[in-house]
């Protein structure tokens, strides 16, 4: 799948709070590659130029894979390439960590 380097890929995304999915999110993150990939960072900082610093922190990331006719999660890091899902789709969640929204919380009522 080619598209012009320097174009924004669709990509949607899930926040997973209490162990329930939100509903889907949708955003454009823009790639520099050929083969239109890119890396977590890549959505971090589009993430963070659309909803602030903080939010890309509070959560750890994971794209949708297949496995045997099976539906996974694969955990990210920064640095790490994010795979299409079946269909040649981009899908991340991103999973609440409590003791980052502790720490935002005691932070902000701290002043």
């Amino acid at each position: 799948m080619l598209s012009p380097v320097g174009t924004e890929v669709p990509m949607v995304y899930y926040l997973c709070n209490d162990s329930f999915l939100e509903h889907p999110h949708f955003i454009e993150v823009p790639s520099f590659f050929l083969h239109r990939c890119f890396y977590l960072r890549d959505v971090i900082i589009r993430l963070t130029v659309l909803r602030g610093n903080q939010m890309s922190a509070m959560y750890s990331w994971s794209c949708n894979r297949t496995n045997k006719k099976r539906f996974l999660w694969q955990d990210l890091v920064e640095d790490e390439l994010i795979l299409f899902s079946p269909g040649n789709d981009y899908i991340l969640k991103g999973s609440l960590i409590l003791d980052q929204i502790l720490a935002f919380i005691i932070f902000c009522r701290s002043g």
